[in-house]
């Protein structure tokens, strides 16, 4: 720390507070005399800023934003509850009189209404998520604690000097993991270019840009300085900045050269002459850099393309604005509760994202944190969260007016002041996160005490008096406060230790690839935490493979015991399913994985066709825009012999996607099955006439021709397919087999290895191959023939996104979706 002492100013704590009513005391508190409780507290703080930017840890699913906020809710609720013990200690309980603060209060509560009231009470209140209303309620809590437990300048500044710290070794990082591309960790999942320890590639510009606009204030200042300290300021300044260029997240750019222009204008109102000219130097170098940066996106991204970013997706303002309206329809007064916008986007998802390579993704937030909060909290939500913005603002510029810029306090509330602005800005642009949250409350926190240090804000004192009703009401308050956050810690730990042994879980399964290994793990966390349905999901999935294996695996067995581990495992994995969609009954695919588990079973159940159906209805109710959904539900229709609702079904999947392959493949399916594929090709070609470019009534009729061995036909079909879509898989498929069938085995090789490249894992494809280029049919050896499966030969269409599961990782612009351009 010692090369940001310039940063340092030793100065002890004295001020008038209103102990009650008309009645005033002067305290006077010296560092020295300060009690254990309040070092706790103040440390508790120092942690926070110092770690939160650099903490992971590899033993959950979620190894960096998971483990932040365990961190920052663990040594926040500490803190608290160490002031807590300070006041009762001291005698004295401090409020500041901050109309943010009071503000930020309110909408706490709203958002604890909304979250009360929500579609899911657990997940809303205790969802691992940034969003949640216990972490939002560990921020404002967080804000309130800096607020009261630094009471020097020397204790704000060496919050924000470890804040500085801490951006520094981020931005050291990202030099040398992804520009120099030397790993630091050994970990698997570190070893990306673009891994970083603050979290989602765009956060890790959001953070370091908030850095820099915080500077401002001391970039003239730095000149009079000593020539060591000027050098410092000067390293971590290139430091920073350096790290925002490799991150180039666009709007951080713009972001940055919002504040600068809102920074010169207090300069100009606050400076005039030669002084002024040395004030405005700095902010207007970055300002021009910024416009350049912002203006110069591709030719920038040319040069860190080898670092190959993660893709960073989100709905587009207009699908985010559309949830929202749907929304406002059935719950306008506190929403769908927050953490529970992928709920609201799996009942009122735009059908055109179904277009776009997107499709199956379920999004968790829409387009940024504000336009979340309408759709989570309602229209009492936005009110409240734009109260606690709208008061910072105003009460900040107000008090931008009374600074000087000479004076070394005011230059640091007007650099806290540009950080907050620069981050709650990112919350109308971009997702909540652990950092943005954190360091947004860290900073209102910083603000309202140096504020106070400065002599401009006044707290509110009240006596701890054992012979007053007042002071015995605070001192109950106080001990109530201590209780229930001790519980909220304990509940908040054993959730993490549940989190680390469901990580635990999936590494046995996907790493070791021991099924009863992983389920062990997932039972454990299931039973520390039964209010997360991915857990009992994952049970579900370690079921079905015991269930599928002892359908595969019943030589050597008797009878009755192959019976029992079939009713063992079915039992399991049914119950675990059910159980996920009670603890979450608005989550589609914990249905539809219900409804798998079924489908598994039809040949040997009764009943089971019947039950797979009704879970895939009701995963359709969830979700009513999914065409994968209405595909489902068919093919357990075409089992059951009722094709007149399995076309239905699939007919409605064609309408939300026209492209969609599975339900085109099945509908050539059923006019085979039926006899009626003359018929069938007459009406696709008719219906051919008025859409000539519909890629999947092509793919039909294409398989239609295929299925009577018009290979000529098919093959013009097929290419005019792949024409419009170079990446439709399946089509490409079909295209290959048409060209072997016509002798041409070099055309075949070649729409298979373009396959190949697409889907990189499907062994099915390399088996062709294989086959092409040894002379063989391409499908010897293949069983069945592609036809008669039960779905498209090639799961997957091209660079087409599914949604990530953490158990499954087969591995997102169009309309209605917007991709967060680095």
């Amino acid at each position: 720390m010692g090369m940001f002492s310039f940063f340092s100013k030793e100065k002890d704590y004295k001020g008038v507070a209103s102990m009650g009513v008309g009645e005033e005391i002067e305290i006077s508190v010296n560092q020295n005399e300060e009690p254990l409780w309040g070092v706790i507290a103040r440390w508790s703080v120092y942690l926070i800023a110092l770690l939160t930017p650099l903490w992971f840890l590899p033993i959950t699913d979620n190894p960096v934003d998971g483990n932040k906020m365990f961190l920052v809710s663990l040594l926040t609720l500490i803190g608290f509850i160490a002031w807590l013990a300070t006041t009762v200690h001291m005698g004295t309980f401090r409020i500041p009189r901050f109309t943010s603060l009071y503000a930020l209060g309110v909408w706490l509560v709203v958002y604890l209404l909304a979250a009360l009231f929500s579609v899911s009470l657990e997940t809303s209140l205790w969802g691992m998520s940034a969003v949640s209303f216990f972490h939002i309620l560990i921020s404002g809590i967080l804000a309130f604690l800096v607020s009261v437990a630094l009471r020097t300048v020397n204790h704000v500044r060496t919050v924000y000097m470890l804040i500085l710290v801490s951006a520094g070794i981020v931005s050291l990082f990202l030099l040398v993991q992804s520009i120099l591309g030397i790993d630091i960790f050994s970990w698997e999942f570190t070893k990306a270019r673009t891994f970083n320890p603050v979290g989602q590639w765009n956060t890790v510009g959001i953070f370091l840009g908030f850095v820099l606009v915080s500077l401002f204030s001391f970039l003239t200042g730095s000149i009079h300085k000593s020539r060591l300290k000027r050098l410092s300021f000067m390293i971590l300044l290139l430091l920073v900045f350096m790290g925002t260029v490799v991150v180039n997240y666009r709007m951080v750019w713009l972001s940055i050269a919002i504040v600068s222009i809102v920074y010169l204008a207090y300069i100009y109102s606050h400076a005039s002459g030669h002084a002024r000219a040395q004030y405005v130097m700095g902010p207007l170098l970055f300002l021009f850099v910024s416009i350049v940066f912002f203006l110069s996106q591709d030719i920038v991204n040319l040069f860190g393309s080898s670092l190959n970013p993660p893709l960073d997706v989100t709905p587009s303002v207009s699908s985010s604005w559309r949830v929202a309206e749907q929304v406002f329809r059935e719950r306008p007064i506190l929403g769908v509760g927050p953490n529970e916008f992928g709920y609201a986007w799996d009942r009122f998802k735009d059908p055109t994202v179904n277009t776009t390579v997107y499709w199956r993704l379920r999004f968790d937030t829409a387009s940024s944190f504000a336009t979340t909060l309408l759709t989570t909290t309602g229209l009492l939500g936005a009110l409240a969260f734009l109260l606690f913005v709208g008061s910072f603002l105003w009460s900040g510029l107000l008090l931008l007016g009374k600074l000087q810029l000479e004076n070394k306090e005011h230059q640091y509330i007007s650099a806290l002041f540009f950080g907050i602005l620069f981050l709650i800005s990112s919350w109308f642009f971009y997702p909540l996160t652990v950092i943005t949250s954190v360091f947004a409350f860290l900073l209102l926190g910083l603000f309202v005490a140096e504020v106070h240090i400065a002599g401009i804000l006044p707290y509110r004192v009240f006596a701890i008096r054992g012979d007053s009703t007042k002071g015995f009401l605070i001192a109950l308050i106080s001990v109530f406060l201590m209780v229930v956050c001790v519980v909220g810690l304990y509940i908040r730990s054993q959730k993490q230790v549940a989190a680390i042994q469901y990580g635990r879980g999936v590494e046995a399964l996907l790493v070791r690839s021991s099924v009863n290994e992983a389920e062990l793990f997932f039972q454990q966390a299931v039973a520390l935490d039964s209010s997360r349905d991915e857990y009992y999901n994952a049970i579900t999935q370690t079921s079905s493979i015991k269930l599928q294996r002892v359908l595969e695996n019943t030589g050597g067995q008797s009878p009755k015991d192959v019976q029992d581990s079939f009713e063992a495992a079915l039992s399991s994995a049914v119950g675990s399913a059910q159980k996920a969609t009670e603890v979450n009954p608005g989550n589609a695919a914990s249905w539809r994985l219900l409804g798998q588990v079924y489908e598994m079973v039809i040949p040997y159940a009764t009943g089971a066709a019947e039950a797979a159906a009704g879970a895939y209805k009701q995963a359709i109710t969830q979700a009513p825009t999914d065409p994968l959904l209405r595909d489902d539900v068919a093919r357990v229709y075409m089992v059951l012999g009722d094709y007149v609702k399995a076309r239905e079904a699939l007919e409605e999947a064609i309408r939300l996607k026209s492209d969609y392959a599975a339900a085109h493949f099945r509908l050539a399916q059923i006019a085979i099955i039926k006899g009626n594929v003359e018929d069938a090709i007459s009406n696709t070609e008719r219906t051919m006439l008025f859409v000539p470019n519909d890629i999947g009534v092509l793919f039909q009729l294409g398989l239609l021709y295929y299925q009577q061995k018009r290979y000529d036909d098919a093959g013009l079909v097929f290419e005019r397919t792949t024409q419009l879509n170079e990446n439709y898989s399946n089509a490409r498929y079909f295209l290959g087999l048409t060209y072997a069938a016509k002798g041409a085995g070099a055309l075949a090789i070649e729409q298979f290895e373009r396959i190949q490249t697409l889907n990189p894992d499907n062994a099915e494809v390399r088996a062709i191959l294989e086959n092409l280029r040894a002379g063989r049919e391409p499908l010897a050896g293949i069983t069945p023939p592609p036809l008669t499966r039960v779905g498209p030969p090639v799961s997957k269409e091209g660079k087409e996104l599914q949604q990530e599961d953490t158990l499954e990782k087969d591995q997102p612009t169009g309309e209605g979706v917007k991709k967060n351009e680095e």
